[in-house]
């Protein structure tokens, strides 16, 4: 069963949730194999996912984003680094670096995955 990860959201993390994303509702919070803390919540009726590690610090936020609403500027940045290949999935991620969208590109059965932020940049893939 799935709900074996659950775990309480404490007051740090609901704290900062409300502050950076006004009116969420949360959903769960449970962790990651990779040990860090996910929490789903709805914020402007999106579902999104905050990710904090073992000292409760922000690592990041992401949430689905529809391929038709991408920005031209981040299509056109994967047609160059990927042509012939079609985006499959596309997330937008905040950092407290700042932002990008993580798209998932796919020719056949070749995958890639590749991080471009909001004004067409390739950060890495």
């Amino acid at each position: 069963k799935d709900d074996d990860n659950r775990v309480a959201v404490n007051d740090a993390i609901e704290t900062f949730i409300e502050a950076e994303y006004p009116g969420s509702s949360i959903i769960k919070a449970e962790y990651e194999d990779n040990g860090l803390l996910e929490v789903e919540f709805i914020h402007n009726s999106i579902r999104k996912d905050a990710y904090f590690n073992s000292n409760n610090e922000w690592v990041y936020t992401k949430w689905d984003v529809a391929i038709a609403s991408l920005p031209q500027s981040v299509v056109d940045a994967a047609s160059t680094i990927f042509p012939n290949y079609k985006i499959d999935d596309a997330d937008y991620i905040e950092r407290p670096d700042g932002e990008c969208y993580k798209l998932e590109l796919e020719r056949g059965n070749i995958e890639q995955v590749l991080f471009v932020t909001p004004d067409g940049n390739v950060l890495e893939s």
